[in-house]
């Protein structure tokens, strides 16, 4: 079961990753732990511009560009 877990995880990352290449600022390390933190995709899209500045390990200017992009997304 373990492996399916890792397999699903992996996939789930991949399947969002187009999202996260045109953010600038955001890497694989830093799509992960948004993706860590909100769980789904679009739970992070939903994500208050605080809500975002508050995961650990991402920049004030990181969250104001992931929270662009997603704003611009849904428009």
């Amino acid at each position: 079961m373990c492996i399916l877990k890792s397999f699903l995880k992996k996939a789930k990352y991949h399947l969002n990753k187009k999202h996260f290449e045109e953010i600038e600022g955001i890497g694989k390390e830093k799509a992960k732990t948004l993706l860590s933190h909100f769980k789904t995709l679009g739970a992070l899209k939903k994500a208050s511009l605080e809500e975002i500045k508050s995961v650990k390990g991402i920049s004030e200017k990181n969250a104001e560009n992931v929270f662009k992009y997603f704003s611009a997304d849904g428009e």
